[in-house]
């Protein structure tokens, strides 16, 4: 799941001008605005990116994962780049193997966490799964899982049945949910997708015209 992030289409009040550069090129249109619209969405989604990294210790991966980009068709005349809320694996924020167990951050500016043993899971670890080829950061659960965990902090125990030794894979927070960390990204790039839009679509105009020969 996923909410906009920027939404990046251009002005119906500007389409006159490219109508008439393009007059007498069949087809032109279509071509040239969803082009330049999804190059225009491409840079956007690379400065959102580098803008966050700046702020958020998380592998470029990472951000990717977090980030969806709607790109614009010769029918619909609009791109978005829009922001999960489904969590990050904990890999991706730094993630390195300790002498005991794995430390991570988030935080630019903040310390390295370690994840440490408890009575329910322990210290956690960094494996590749076989079938998938996919990378996490894990933790052994030591006993078995029940609804009735709290009596494991009323000292009673809880049976250790079925499910104790399952691997469970951790993780970090949404993007959407982290990202007030990278405040005024979202402005920041939406201010600028304007004056980048119209370069990108002269530009598509501009190469459609000179393979046409049609250069004055």
């Amino acid at each position: 799941m996923a909410g906009n992030l920027v939404e990046i289409q251009f002005e119906e009040a500007k389409l006159k001008r490219i109508e008439r550069m393009l007059k007498g090129v069949p087809g032109a249109m279509p071509k040239v605005m969803s082009r330049g619209i999804n190059r225009t969405a491409t840079m956007s989604r690379t400065e959102i990116i580098r803008q966050i990294q700046a702020k958020i210790k998380i592998k470029q991966k990472g951000i990717k994962k977090g980030l969806t980009l709607e790109k614009a068709t010769r029918n619909k005349w609009a791109a978005s780049i829009g922001i999960s809320t489904k969590r990050i694996p904990l890999i991706y924020f730094n993630a390195r193997k300790a002498k005991k167990g794995v430390t991570y951050q988030i935080d630019s500016s903040g310390a390295r966490k370690q994840i440490k043993a408890d009575e329910l899971f322990s210290g956690g670890f960094i494996a590749t799964m076989k079938k998938t080829g996919h990378e996490g950061v894990f933790v052994r659960r030591k006993i078995r899982m029940t609804t009735k965990i709290e009596q494991l902090f009323k000292g009673k125990g809880v049976s250790e049945r079925s499910n104790r030794g399952v691997i469970v894979e951790r993780f970090g927070p949404s993007l959407g949910h982290y990202f007030e960390a990278a405040s005024g990204i979202a402005a920041d790039i939406q201010s600028k997708t304007g004056e980048l839009l119209e370069k990108n679509i002269d530009d598509q105009i501009k190469l459609l015209l000179e393979k046409r020969g049609a250069v004055r």
